[in-house]
């Protein structure tokens, strides 16, 4: 074999070698930026029915109706709310 075809074999390698790592460090790469947008927006969920459910402590259907209308969404696939005083589960929806 000719010293050209094996510098063009050589390259070819080359690149396709290259190609391939930076295709997975991408494809990696843009799954921890979904993963880390994901648990931001299951953060800013949390807190806004934090928020909301703070004037109906007290009601639980309340808290039950608010805490379906977010599960129902389909983006959880559970949600517990516990008792602040002492720890237990008031509310608790699973998929």
């Amino acid at each position: 074999m000719s010293l050209f075809k094996q510098l063009f074999i050589a390259i070819c390698v080359l690149m396709l070698v290259s190609f391939t790592g930076s295709f997975l460090v991408s494809v990696e790469s843009s799954r921890e930026q979904q993963v880390n947008q994901l648990r931001a927006h299951a953060q800013d969920a949390a807190t806004a029915l934090g928020l909301s459910l703070s004037p109906h402590v007290k009601d639980v259907a309340m808290i039950e109706l608010m805490v379906s209308s977010i599960f129902d969404s389909g983006y959880f696939e559970s949600i517990r709310v516990l008792d602040p005083a002492n720890g237990q589960v008031i509310v608790e929806r699973s998929g």
